[in-house]
């Protein structure tokens, strides 16, 4: 067992001397800190929670800043070993540190205890729970002050059944609190789409939309695409057309150059009949000029023999006798012969009759001519695509908005719904922690709406319930519960939790302050609680007490002394 045995201020306290005070053994007997009002004696609770501060300010239930300089040292029995725990408070700074003493009285620091090396906070941690100088939280009729006290107190508990409040931890996002801030994330975000497209349902209602009739969703994307397939197949088809004609215009080319062939045949027959024709003029023009040469070679010759005395009679007739020179002609170009016409725009025309693959090619550019005005009158007869789509994708968008506006409020729905399921099971697991005292549950307090953190503790008085004045055992608040009562459930707690500090191989600081007038039947039940469960309770008695009238164990708080039975 671990009990404290003494309590030494070595510097004074508020009120409390510079001094110690021996606390008594005997489990029979209460400690009892009696005094006035103001005497000053939760002071000594107080004490005895800087001595286990372990150099921990956020451990204290005071504020030291109050005080300028402590220095408490308190005396706790581990089974045979005492163990010193040694705080001051100087300068504003805290320090604490532990040691234990050989019979010689030579100090050791951070001793070795039963295998473990304790420096002061490790020893702290080891000795106490969070109800050992936490019972005014524990009792608090404040709700949030009990959902601190509590959820840090089952903490692990709550963890287990994967409830984790601390948003910094990494067990945080597998929880259910991160699931139930996600779930309510989600709903507002449901409702802001709600809110944007003004789809509550008295207002759908009022519109004249029944949920009974909430039309379907209209793909759009599908009668556009329809309106795409149209109009492709709309210049397509004017494409395909247009194709054909190009292909008319290709093939009556083709007739065109038959024409063209034909018109320059003609004119290559009439370039080689002129080359013909000037050809024969030119022959005979240069005969006519070997004959003339010749004349007046043979004049010339006559000359000679009429000069040499040659008959000129006969001389005379024998030139008469020559053949006349003929005249020279002049070329004559070959006539125009008959071209296939061309019009103003180009086009090759009949104007007369042709050979056989003229003729043809004529005939041809006929049909191609009917073709072409038949293409041309099935192009005019496409129609664009009907301006309809247009039409059907407005009532669509009506349509969808009116779906959509519904599907907003019955998303909306189903994220409260999911919110509400997911709080209930956080509320229920609530009810179901085992706080380890029989009769005592906790639930949660707030709604899905805004999640309090506020708990409800209620307690049945089953350890005993006549002196809870609850023999029915019904399950009521804490706070309805007097102070003596609330502060003997806080025992029971303190109990359970030594306990687990138990099956966690720390020993636990067996050690209660209860600050409640008692009675004789309240003092007896907490002399039984304390014999039954190895406990060391100090009670608070207020009332004008005298040391002579002191029992054993009982201490007096008179003029900020610490005074004990007086020995006689």
């Amino acid at each position: 067992m671990t009990k404290l045995t003494s309590l030494t201020l070595n510097s004074k306290l508020g009120i409390l001397q510079a001094q110690t005070v021996y606390f008594v053994q005997d489990q029979s007997k209460l400690i009892q800190v009696k005094g006035n009002v103001g005497a000053g004696k939760s002071s000594v609770n107080n004490a005895i929670a800087i001595g286990m501060s372990g150099g921990s300010e956020r451990e204290l239930p005071i504020d030291l800043k109050k005080y300028e300089n402590l220095d408490v040292e308190e005396c706790i029995c581990m089974g045979e070993t005492p163990v010193y725990m040694h705080t001051k408070y100087e300068d504003g700074k805290l320090s604490s540190s532990v040691y234990i003493k050989d019979k010689d009285g030579k100090k050791s620091t951070n001793p070795i205890i039963n295998g473990t090396k304790f420096t002061a906070a490790a020893l702290r941690d080891y000795l106490k729970t969070e109800l050992t100088f936490g019972v005014e939280s524990f009792i608090s009729e404040d709700p949030r002050t009990q959902f601190d006290f509590m959820t840090r107190v089952y903490k692990e508990k709550l963890k287990e059944k994967g409830i984790v409040f601390d948003k910094k931890s990494a067990d945080y996002q597998g929880s259910l609190l991160y699931e139930l801030d996600q779930a309510k994330l989600e709903r507002s975000r449901k409702y802001d789409k709600v809110a944007e497209l003004n789809a509550f349902k008295t207002r759908l209602e009022s519109e004249g939309y029944v949920e009974t009739a909430i039309p379907e969703f209209i793909n759009i994307d599908s009668i556009e695409s329809e309106r795409k397939a149209a109009v492709k197949a709309y210049y397509d088809s004017i494409a395909d057309i247009d194709a054909k004609i190009s292909d008319t215009k290709v093939r009556a080319s083709a007739f065109n150059a038959v024409f063209a062939a034909y018109n320059s045949s003609l004119d290559t027959q009439k370039q080689l009949s002129d080359q013909r024709a000037k050809a024969e003029v030119d022959e005979f023009n240069a005969n006519v000029s070997k004959l003339e040469t010749r004349r007046l070679e043979v004049q010339k010759a006559a000359d000679i023999l009429l000069a040499e005395g040659f008959d000129s009679k006969v001389m005379e007739s024998f030139l008469k006798s020559l053949p006349a020179i003929p005249q020279r002609k002049e070329f004559t170009p070959t006539p125009e012969l008959a071209k296939i016409a061309i019009d103003e725009k180009g086009r090759y025309v009949r104007n007369g009759k042709y050979n056989e693959e003229v003729e043809a090619a004529f005939t041809g550019l006929d049909n191609l001519r009917d073709e072409a005005v038949a293409l041309l009158q099935q192009k005019d007869a496409i129609k664009e695509p009907e301006d309809g789509f247009t039409e059907r994708i407005e009532a669509a968008k009506k349509s969808n908005l009116v779906a959509s506006r519904w599907a907003a409020f019955f998303e909306h729905q189903r994220a409260d719904e999911n919110v509400k399921s997911i709080f209930a099971k956080y509320r229920k697991l609530f009810t179901t922690i085992d706080l380890g005292v029989e009769g005592l549950k906790m639930s949660l307090l707030g709604d899905d709406k805004e999640v309090s953190n506020e708990i409800r503790t209620t307690y049945n008085g089953a350890h005993n319930p006549e002196f809870f004045g609850n023999s029915t055992k019904e399950a009521r608040n804490i706070a309805s519960y007097s102070l003596t009562q609330k502060n003997v459930l806080a025992i029971l707690m303190q109990i359970y939790l030594l306990e687990q500090k138990k099956k966690r191989g720390e020993e636990g600081l067996r050690y209660l302050f209860l600050d409640v007038p008692i009675d004789n039947k309240t003092k007896d039940l907490l002399i039984d609680i304390q014999q039954k469960y190895d406990l060391q309770l100090l009670v608070s008695s207020t009332g004008d007490y005298e040391q002579a009238t002191l029992g054993e164990g009982e201490i007096l708080v008179d003029g900020g002394y610490l005074l004990s039975k007086e020995v006689k």
